[in-house]
């Protein structure tokens, strides 16, 4: 019998889990973990399975389902958003089952979105049900965080996802180079193994860009710096589009293994680019201050009024 489970690569217990919770479910949940390795795609089988949605409808025209997000152009999930999905979660479900909204981008949730949700979400409304998606769970504040249960999942191992691209009739030598830049992220494995030579043009860039970065070459890295934030901000969502660019310079940066300071470094700044998407400070800063810190002998030296409190 198939199963909306189906379609997700790897994360076997989360998915156990979930299948023996559709009899039972909770009342809130916490999915947490990076970025691109599946939280989405969970969460919507989970729900699909929990609505008894039919292979013909999509989860977006089911009435008991309500999604919340960041919208394009904005830093935080307004109050307004989260008191008309407390609102909505309050009424009754229109095909008799249950009411369930997922959260995404759950980190920018306003103070006040916060608190407009906590209410709801601890005396939930009957057959109400919440799934939060967040990419460190530490950023939530505990008040809500307390008053979900965590499903913490990891990046999607390399083999599951060659193995996955293989059955796709995607060749070996590709699928190999594929789950190297994907970073653990099933969806962009496939796009690259799809468009090998879109996302070869890519993996130059960025190879460039880390040469430029590790060998004090500052000028030429700023403005391949400059470029890359120019086009990640164009897009349509910018936040996706940094975290796929970012997450093929952490594959490439890995796969260097250089004993330097200055490697050491990028790494570090790439760490805090990432920690940066879908913040109110673009990851571009993080990149810009890393291109100094390689280099210092003396961290003193640097006034405190030019150091950024955020590093």
């Amino acid at each position: 019998m198939s199963s909306y489970f189906d379609s997700v690569i790897g994360h076997e217990k989360i998915v156990r889990v979930l299948q023996d919770a559709v009899s039972h479910p909770g009342q809130a949940y916490l999915f947490h973990g990076p970025g691109g390795v599946g939280k989405r795609t969970v969460a919507h089988a989970f729900i699909a399975e929990l609505l008894k949605i039919e292979a013909t409808q999509s989860l977006e025209s089911h009435p008991d389902f309500i999604r919340l997000r960041l919208e394009v152009g904005t830093r935080l999930i307004s109050v307004e958003a989260a008191r008309d999905l407390a609102t909505r979660m309050s009424r009754s479900a229109a095909a008799g089952g249950f009411v369930i909204a997922l959260i995404e981008d759950a980190e920018r949730l306003s103070e006040s979105a916060t608190n407009a949700l906590l209410k709801s979400v601890e005396e939930p409304p009957k057959g109400a049900i919440y799934i939060f998606l967040a990419e460190e769970a530490s950023r939530l504040p505990v008040t809500l965080r307390s008053r979900l249960a965590p499903v913490a999942f990891n990046a999607v191992p390399m083999v599951v996802m060659k193995t996955w691209l293989e059955q796709k009739n995607i060749s070996s030598a590709i699928a190999e180079e594929a789950v190297k830049a994907a970073y653990g992220s099933p969806g962009l494995a496939l796009t690259i193994a799809e468009q090998p030579k879109v996302w070869q043009e890519k993996m130059e860039k960025v190879r460039k860009l880390l040469t430029t970065m590790l060998h004090g070459q500052t000028g030429e890295a700023l403005l391949l710096i400059e470029n890359l934030a120019r086009a990640c901000d164009s897009e349509e969502n910018s936040n996706e589009a940094w975290r796929e660019i970012l997450r093929i310079l952490m594959a490439e940066w890995t796969c260097l293994q250089e004993k330097t300071v200055a490697y050491a470094k990028v790494g570090e700044g790439l760490a805090r680019a990432w920690k940066m998407v879908g913040s109110s400070l673009s990851p571009r800063l993080a990149l810009e201050w890393t291109l100094a810190e390689p280099y210092l002998i003396d961290k003193s030296f640097i006034p405190s009024f030019l150091k950024p409190k955020y590093l």
